[in-house]
């Protein structure tokens, strides 16, 4: 199966709202006040089935084991991984194969296909490169919306611990990218 159909995210263009009056605890809840309930879901496939993931209390809730889980992949660290939303909840755990990752997943929740489906087909192998490019993308959509919502003042040093994972997704792709070019 092509890599991509195999594993896939697609941010999509969710709506954000402006937060008048509410002071978030943290990143996470920041997040979950700056979506309205009714907007478009990421869509990630898995094995080209989709998995809709909510902003408001999908992405709320995975934010920081999905921040871990890429810090691991950064550093080549096998990694077990709990998302634990109400409508997403998995179990990933992440192992290396040169510039590869092994995406190993158990589905308990999800909004897409049945769970026998998905776990039917519980491995994934993807270049390490369009893993962090993924979830990438679906991060700096997050942090945008935080960044509109009028709220960003309080979570200022953690958007900047992501804008800092990010900017180090970008410079190791961009790096292995160019390393690819020419041969190395």
């Amino acid at each position: 199966m092509n890599s991509e159909l195999a594993f896939n995210l697609h941010p999509g263009a969710p709506t954000s709202i402006r937060v008048a009056s509410e002071a978030p605890e943290d990143l996470s809840h920041a997040v979950e006040l700056c979506f309205p309930m009714e907007t478009v879901d990421a869509v990630l496939l898995w094995h080209g089935h989709q998995i809709r993931i909510g902003y408001k209390y999908d992405v709320s809730v995975i934010l920081e084991p999905l921040v871990d889980m890429l810090e691991a992949c950064l550093e080549s660290s096998p990694e077990h991984t709990f998302f634990g939303s109400d409508t997403l909840t998995a179990d990933f755990r992440l192992s290396y194969r040169d510039e590869e990752v092994v995406i190993s997943a158990n589905w308990e929740s999800t909004l897409g296909p049945p769970l026998s489906v998905l776990n039917q087909e519980p491995t994934v192998i993807i270049k390490k490169t369009r893993f962090l490019e993924c979830w990438a993308r679906l991060l700096s959509v997050t942090a945008n919306a935080v960044r509109e919502s009028n709220i960003a003042s309080y979570v200022r040093e953690d958007l900047a611990s992501l804008d800092n994972l990010l900017n180090r997704i970008a410079a190791r792709n961009t790096k292995t990218s160019s390393d690819r070019n020419f041969g190395r």
